[in-house]
């Protein structure tokens, strides 16, 4: 497995003991007829150390002596980095003269520290045995045409800046009136010439910066020319006009971004307290600076304690951006987003204003229930009213309000025979029960009106219907029997007045 079979050898590189030497030079030893304008150039067996190299050079033709100072070091990597030196001298080489260069090795290193070897045969014997020397003649006459071998901006370069000048390499030293004479550079509106800007040379004379007078157009092609007449110090021209071309860069965005609609709107109510927030901007935003410039904050109070947010989207190319809050919200709750200026669009301007707008979440609503009683017997059919709702309890003396928003409220129960009853009470989600929906209001006993209850009375009604028939019962038999039965009970034998009753 992973680890426990794992391989791994470890090793210990040699320390770098081997001594430089100089594998090849330009123009080589013995050259005749080296033009005027050649550059030198030495190459190494490894890497070296610049300095060092850099201060070991010079060359000469029998009268004069230049160093380093002289021109200008180029550096380059042909097998290892930095392992040929190049060197462009300022002025052109004296015609007719055998030139002779040395590299000395007393000063000359590689990166290790180790001398030249200029001998080859391995040991370091410093200088003058380690020199690296050589010669070559140079022509009597220059008769190499000059070339253009670099131009800045580039051939074909886009995005360029609209205050860039153009700055032109040649082989050698040039004539700097022909040069200025036959330099133009244009777009489809106007051309600049000499007369339309500045020349600044360089100290060799083979390289010139040309900038305009005004800025240029942005977003608009541009073309170099170098007319063929132009010629260096000895005359030698172009004989072929040379031309490049480059684009400048769009304009700029210089205006701030801004935010232009929001979801939901400043000032909304109702919303749900999951919401899916979004905030679209005029311009392509920075999504990672604009992310962190967001925040959300309880509004409804002295204080705003933050809400976390997250899951930030962005759509429209970056023109708009959705998240959430990572906690449910509170009911009836004032809430405010916050857009800050460290939100900035892609060309880094930040917004401005900062910016911030509000909502509130939907308020509590939900269930409101009861029972109505007497004593402890349901009351059906009596009159509910909870606000503008009014409502009939059945047969079992219950009732239901389905959707009440939270708040205080008025409840009244009215039957005939019974005094209203008027509960003033609030309703929120702390009120309700264990399903955060509905609240019960318990048992409301009704208490009867002035006077004995309806049950009372009937009672009473009754047992008076009763004492009636009765008294009139017994007034009746008083009276003794009816005419038409006194025949009837002429017969009957009178009881003994001391019989057993």
């Amino acid at each position: 497995g992973i680890g426990g079979d794992d391989y791994a050898f470890s090793f210990v590189t040699e320390p770098d003991v081997a001594l430089p030497r100089v594998t090849s030079l330009a123009p080589l030893g013995g050259a005749s007829n080296v033009s005027v304008t050649a550059d030198l150039e030495l190459r190494f067996s490894e890497p070296m150390d610049r300095t060092s190299v850099e201060a070991a050079f010079s060359y000469t033709d029998g009268t004069g002596t230049w160093n380093r100072s002289a021109g200008a070091f180029g550096w380059s990597g042909r097998a290892f980095p930095d392992d040929t030196a190049s060197f462009d001298p300022f002025q052109n080489l004296p015609f007719s003269a055998s030139i002779t260069v040395t590299l000395r090795a007393a000063i000359a290193r590689d990166p290790a520290g180790n001398p030249l070897d200029g001998n080859g045969d391995g040991t370091p014997d410093g200088s003058p045995q380690d020199d690296v020397v050589w010669s070559f003649a140079i022509e009597t006459r220059d008769l190499t045409p000059p070339t253009v071998v670099g131009i800045n901006p580039a051939n074909g370069a886009t995005d360029v800046r609209e205050t860039t000048g153009v700055t032109t390499t040649f082989s050698e030293a040039m004539n700097a009136t022909t040069v200025e004479d036959g330099f133009s550079l244009w777009d489809a509106v106007r051309t600049w010439t000499g007369a339309d800007g500045s020349f600044v040379w360089g100290p060799g004379g083979d390289v010139v910066a040309y900038t305009a007078a005004g800025t240029l157009s942005f977003d608009s092609v541009y073309h170099v020319a170098i007319a063929a007449t132009a010629a260096d110090v000895s005359g030698n021209r172009l004989g072929t006009a040379f031309g490049s071309t480059f684009r400048t860069r769009p304009q700029p965005d210089t205006t701030p971004p801004r935010i232009v609609a929001t979801i939901p709107s400043d000032g909304d109510t109702g919303i749900d307290r999951t919401p899916n927030l979004s905030i679209t901007f005029d311009d392509s935003m920075d999504a990672a600076r604009t992310d962190g410039a967001i925040s959300l904050a309880n509004a409804s109070g002295p204080t705003a304690p933050g809400i976390p947010v997250g899951g930030f989207a962005w759509d429209a190319v970056n023109h708009t951006v959705s998240f959430r809050p990572l906690t449910t919200l509170g009911f009836g709750i004032r809430y405010r987003v916050s857009v800050s200026q460290f939100a900035q669009n892609a060309a880094g301007l930040a917004l401005s204003p900062p910016y911030a707008f509000a909502f509130t979440t939907a308020s509590w609503s939900g269930r409101v229930i009861g029972r109505v009683v007497d004593q402890d017997i349901a009351v059906a059919g009596a009159t509910v009213i909870l606000g503008n709702q009014t409502t009939l309890t059945s047969e079992n003396g219950t009732f239901v309000f389905p959707s009440v928003l939270a708040g205080t409220y008025n409840l009244t129960v009215e039957k005939a025979g019974y005094a209203p009853t008027r509960i003033t009470t609030a309703f929120d989600e702390r009120l309700a029960g264990a399903d955060g929906t509905t609240v019960d209001l318990g048992t409301i006993r009704l208490q009867p009106a002035e006077g004995p209850s309806i049950l009372l009375m009937a009672g009473i009604l009754f047992l008076a219907i009763f004492v009636l028939v009765a008294i009139g019962l017994v007034a009746r038999w008083r009276r003794g029997p009816p005419q038409d039965l006194v025949g009837e009970f002429d017969d009957w034998e009178e009881e003994p007045a001391d019989a057993e009753r």
